[in-house]
């Protein structure tokens, strides 16, 4: 498995991009203003995420046959981050906006909302993943590697030699 030299593709256009940038501006911009802490940090946008999936639990509960109000979480951040990652799409998404608000001076690209949104889709489902450098570095500050059971890499030549390895690894 030699490595191709591949021309560069040409940036996918997102319309939304600048739109989530704009969102996560005022998001950092509150975080900000009532004083920030990795707690607040967490705290805000996994709130922000419980709120944008809400939407999604009444009809899971109810085809379930469980009452709405079956999810309490009292105000609880442990029991909110614990619902939030059980969520393997919406928990590696929230992840990766959590690490740029952690970082004091990040700044986003337009085309972040996609490679965030395609890593949320596809990580929890593969065993490996092909990142460019400054999402690989998101990941791997989120210790996605650690918990989400896919590899993260962010050379192809990486992904190579892991493949080499587990074609070749004894039974």
């Amino acid at each position: 498995m030699s490595s191709v030299e591949i021309p560069p593709f040409a940036p996918i256009l997102d319309g939304q991009g600048n739109k989530f940038l704009d969102h996560e501006a005022k998001i950092r911009a509150t975080i900000e203003s009532v004083g920030r802490s990795p707690k607040k940090v967490r705290g805000v946008l996994e709130i922000l995420s419980y709120r944008d999936s809400w939407k999604y639990f009444i009809p899971a509960l109810e085809q379930l046959g469980l009452p709405v109000d079956t999810i309490v979480l009292d105000g609880e951040l442990s029991a909110l981050h614990e619902l939030i990652t059980a969520m393997p799409i919406q928990g590696v998404f929230t992840e990766m906006r959590i690490q740029t608000h952690l970082k004091k001076d990040w700044k986003g690209l337009p085309s972040d909302l996609l490679d965030f949104w395609t890593m949320a889709t596809v990580v929890p489902f593969v065993d490996y993943y092909v990142a460019d450098k400054k999402t690989y570095n998101l990941a791997i500050d989120a210790c996605l590697n650690e918990h989400s059971g896919c590899r993260i890499v962010h050379r192809l030549p990486e992904l190579c030699d892991l493949l080499r390895a587990r074609l070749f690894a004894p039974f």
